[in-house]
């Protein structure tokens, strides 16, 4: 079984090659596609938290996967599910096992969501994560999720097994060797993702090359203030809300990507599905250290940029993989043969054999 605080377009993707199992989940995140649902309504279903509870009792699943200990607005349900557990026969209780990608500090996350001071933070951790339900297997999608764990969550880790799986994708059946766009930024238009800047960084970029091509992909609270920017140079296109598949056509079409993520008190980029996205289809990746895989982008030769991210620096970075962008093969080649994602949730489901 797998039960899920939110569902997105990316998991309705993968579902169909991961371990088959019922899913469960609470809410539709805002990229939801009902035309990816696929499977049948027996097989994906959108419930409350009580309905959660009875179907675990009822079904008596093997294992179950759920959201990772640290991503603190799913602690209710998984409160809810460490109830539901807790109140079977011993011999029928699930194994519980997650994908845990959370690179950012939880200590300074609750700090900013509840305005107490640190010391205040670190008890309501340790006492949160003491009612949580124990994990029995744990994959780590960056070596930066599983740092912080190790630093703020070793509770969450005491004996459990755990493995490292990096988030990276594995190259598509299909790519296209003639980008007709120079690069390409996708993601939500707000702050956090620096979209404004981006746009700004295409704008110079524009003037100073004619020939330039630049697509900005995305829709948001900072939409009015792209749509300004972009409408004022003929090189820069914009797409507001495409649908799924217009939305990897045009990452298809774009020789570098631009994610250039910042942090926040409460947020911090985990992977970026545009960049495995991109990296899937042999695109060279723009993005700062904010990003749960900078470091190997950076090994890889990807331009990674200092975070806080500035207009002259992110301009400088997309100048230099528009100019020197790397090959599309060689790109591709570096990813695993099979997806991560894949392989990590069929070790999570194979405690059950």
């Amino acid at each position: 079984m797998r039960v899920y605080r939110s569902l997105r377009s990316a998991h309705l993707e993968r579902l169909g090659e991961f371990e088959p199992a019922l899913t469960l989940y609470l809410r539709e995140s805002y990229d939801f596609a009902e035309d990816l649902v696929g499977l049948s309504e027996s097989r994906i279903r959108r419930v409350n938290i009580f309905e959660v509870v009875r179907a675990v009792r009822r079904e008596r699943p093997a294992v179950i996967e759920t959201n990772e200990a640290l991503q603190f607005n799913a602690w209710p349900l998984l409160f809810a599910l460490k109830l539901a557990v807790i109140s079977m026969p011993k011999q029928h209780r699930p194994l519980i096992v997650f994908y845990a990608i959370e690179n950012l500090s939880p200590i300074a996350s609750l700090a900013a969501r509840t305005g107490l001071p640190k010391t205040a933070c670190r008890l309501i951790l340790r006492v949160g994560l003491h009612l949580l339900p124990k994990a029995s297997r744990i994959s780590f999608g960056t070596t930066a999720a599983r740092d912080n764990y190790l630093s703020h969550a070793r509770l969450t880790l005491r004996n459990a097994e755990i493995e490292l799986h990096p988030a990276l994708p594995a190259p598509v059946g299909f790519a296209t060797d003639n980008p007709t766009i120079d690069a390409i930024f996708v993601g939500a238009f707000e702050d956090r993702k620096s979209p404004v800047e981006t746009a700004e960084a295409f704008a110079a970029l524009s003037q100073e090359n004619p020939g330039f091509r630049f697509l900005m992909v995305g829709k948001g609270a900072a939409q009015e203030r792209i749509t300004e920017l972009t409408s004022a140079r003929s090189q820069i296109e914009l797409k507001i809300d495409p649908p799924r598949q217009g939305v990897i056509e045009a990452i298809r079409s774009a020789r570098v990507l631009v994610l250039a993520s910042r942090d926040t008190d409460r947020w911090r980029e985990q992977v970026g599905l545009p960049i495995t996205e991109a990296l899937s289809e042999g695109l060279t990746i723009v993005t700062t250290r904010s990003t749960g895989l900078s470091s190997w982008l950076e090994n890889t030769g990807h331009v990674v940029v200092d975070d806080p991210v500035t207009v002259e620096a992110l301009t400088a970075g997309i100048r230099r993989a528009i100019s020197r962008p790397l090959d599309r093969a060689s790109v591709r080649s570096s990813l695993p043969e099979s997806d991560a994602r894949k392989e990590a949730d069929q070790w999570l489901f194979s405690i059950a054999y």
